[in-house]
């Protein structure tokens, strides 16, 4: 008996095949654990070293909460906020940029581990051209407390980051009260690109596997 597969329901398999292909093959890329008192990369893994661009003071506490490779939770990075001194208060922020080349890569994704006292907001920013103009990732806003929290944004939507040797993201820390961010186990994460037919052939055998079941 003969079957005949739909060649739509095999451009279905084939979309989901690649779909699969890139998924599983996330990679964390980079990894900040501020064991060693200072805002430099522990580990990282793209084609230029990416750099942590920010002021601060070591934090002696840190967390092993959303660590990479079981670091231990030694230190942590801090900033603290003050609202400028002028009649009614005011607002004071904390930016953190990140400076990657992710050329080869695609799909970034980020955490970390942060909390405040007095709840200021924590959001991410992306760049497109190496920090020169900045832009929100609107859907996830996180609102700081005493207590540790782990922190996630999916930037795979945001196509102009991926394969780009200029992107860049940076955290902002909104608050209106004097307070102290600390942050600790900074990880980016991506999917590696596929060389040029390797996604394509890896659809084609999931295609006849799916044909030989029949």
């Amino acid at each position: 008996m003969v079957s005949i597969q739909a060649p739509g329901r095999m451009c279905s398999i084939a979309a989901a095949a690649l779909t699969l292909a890139h998924a599983a093959h996330a990679e964390v890329v980079a990894v900040w654990n501020f064991n060693d008192s200072n805002a430099i990369v522990d580990r990282e893994f793209l084609n230029g070293t990416p750099v942590l661009q920010t002021s601060g003071i070591i934090h002696l506490y840190g967390t092993a909460l959303g660590a990479d490779r079981n670091d231990p939770p030694g230190k942590a990075f801090s900033k603290r906020l003050r609202p400028p001194q002028v009649p009614g208060g005011g607002l004071d922020w904390w930016y953190a940029p990140v400076l990657l080349d992710m050329t080869g890569w695609r799909d970034l994704s980020i955490r970390v581990a942060a909390k405040a006292m007095w709840g200021p907001s924590a959001r991410v920013q992306y760049s497109l051209n190496g920090g020169q103009s900045w832009s929100y990732y609107l859907p996830q806003s996180y609102y700081l407390s005493s207590n540790w929290s782990l922190l996630s944004w999916d930037l795979s939507s945001i196509s102009g980051l991926n394969n780009n040797p200029q992107a860049a993201i940076r955290f902002k820390f909104l608050t209106s009260d004097a307070t102290l961010v600390v942050i600790d186990n900074l990880v980016l994460s991506a999917n590696p690109i596929p060389a040029p037919g390797g996604a394509a052939a890896f659809a084609g055998l999931l295609v006849f596997a799916a044909r030989r079941r029949r």
